[in-house]
C-alpha cells in the first residue's frame, strides 16, 4: 500500500476517506460549533490520534502522548 516514492503514510492512505474535505463538511455543517473555541487540538485530530492510538494498541494517555511527541 506505501511506495517509497510516496510522501503519505500507509495510515493517512487507509484514513483518506474520513479525512476528505467532503465528510468534513457535512460534519461542520451538522454540527457547526464543533471546533468552536478550540486552540489545537480540532476534532478531526483527535479522531486521527485515537485511531492511531487503537492501532499501536496503546494502554495509557502517557504512550499516547509520547507517540505525538
Amino acid at each position: 500500500m506505501q511506495d517509497k516514492d510516496t510522501k503519505y503514510s500507509t495510515f493517512f492512505q487507509a484514513f483518506k476517506p474520513i479525512l476528505s474535505n467532503n465528510i468534513w463538511l457535512k460534519i461542520t455543517q451538522a454540527v457547526p460549533n464543533l471546533n468552536k473555541g478550540v486552540k489545537k487540538l480540532t476534532v478531526k485530530t483527535l479522531i486521527l490520534l485515537m485511531a492511531n492510538a487503537q492501532i499501536q494498541e496503546y494502554r495509557a494517555l502517557r504512550d499516547i502522548s509520547g507517540s505525538v511527541n
